[in-house]
């Protein structure tokens, strides 16, 4: 081998070797940005399974939440179809008097009343006179009936009207008295 050859053979030594390291140095390197980014990777995908987490939860929350809020009003509204229940049943008890019993009903519904004109519903018009006896002196007798009335009648006095009705005194007293209906009824739940 001349010398040449052995200058050209340590050069592709020095080449090979020289490339190996290259190639060595390149692999470490690429296998250390498949480690980060692994790791990246891994992080990320553990803060994204975590935020899901979060706000599977959150709406669990809000969905128990909103069924007890659901239930709640359920509830309440169970609670008022029974006061109703209770109101309308008073007032079938009050229109299904008779006889004497319903002419002092019909007089302590004009309770306070000085005088006036006496304008009946259809239905009780047969009690009127009956009424107006009970009631005495300053009331009198309309020859009108009031269609629009259930029971009951109206005391017009100038301007002023006083329904004399069942439903005007359950829907006076209903304010007042609904609380302890309720008291009554719910004290148990």
């Amino acid at each position: 081998m001349s010398g040449v050859d052995k200058i050209i053979e340590n050069i592709l030594k020095e080449s090979e070797i020289s490339a190996e390291k290259i190639v060595s140095l390149a692999k470490d390197r690429a296998e250390e940005t498949v480690a980060a980014a692994a790791a990246a990777a891994e992080k990320k995908g553990e803060a994204t399974i975590s935020s899901a987490r979060r706000t599977a939860e959150e709406i669990l929350v809000r969905a128990d939440s909103l069924a007890a809020l659901e239930g709640r009003k359920n509830l309440l509204s169970a609670k008022r179809e029974i006061i109703d229940e209770v109101f309308d049943r008073v007032e079938l008890y009050f229109m299904q008097l008779t006889g004497e019993e319903y002419v002092d009903f019909l007089v302590f519904l004009a309770s306070g009343e000085k005088g006036g004109e006496l304008i009946f519903s259809e239905k009780d018009k047969e009690f009127s006179s009956a009424v107006l006896k009970k009631l005495g002196e300053g009331f009198v007798l309309s020859r009108e009936t009031d269609k629009s009335l259930k029971s009951g009648y109206i005391i017009k006095n100038g301007p002023v009207e006083t329904k004399c009705t069942v439903q005007a005194l359950i829907a006076q007293k209903r304010l007042a008295i609904e609380p302890e209906v309720a008291k009554i009824l719910f004290s148990g739940l």
